[in-house]
């Protein structure tokens, strides 16, 4: 089981950003990032417009390679997703183990006037379809 300080669900840009804030803020900390699909965090919209016309390359989806989440020591968990969150011993629950969070959980301080963000799992119906 693995322990991380900050634990962010879904590979959206909202995951994306948080990591890249929370990193920010927190130059030690360790930050996990878990996304039930096999792909760093990419930009959704343009998978459904611009890519599929093939106006978009593939690599264009992406907000950051994977090699900027391994320089700015952000682990991934991509490919598996999120079951349960345990509250009561700090875990989520994953579909191939558990993923410990730290023993006392911790709000990181936002900065004045910035914004409230809800991290939610995302949806990935469009992988079923993909040829």
């Amino acid at each position: 089981m693995k322990s991380t300080k900050y634990l962010l669900i879904g590979g959206g840009l909202a995951s994306s950003q948080a990591a890249k804030q929370l990193r920010a803020h927190d130059g030690r900390g360790a930050i996990t990032l878990v996304g039930e699909e096999p792909y760093v965090p990419y930009d959704r919209p343009p998978l459904s417009k611009e890519f599929l016309r093939g106006e978009k390359r593939r690599d264009e989806l992406f907000f950051d390679p994977e090699q900027y989440f391994h320089d700015q020591d952000i682990g991934l968990v991509l490919g598996v997703a999120v079951q349960r969150l345990n509250l009561a011993d700090k875990t989520a629950i994953l579909a191939n183990g558990a993923l410990s969070t730290t023993p006392t959980p911790s709000r990181p301080k936002r900065p004045r006037g910035s914004a409230r963000f809800s991290l939610v799992p995302d949806s990935s119906g469009w992988r079923s379809r993909r040829p």
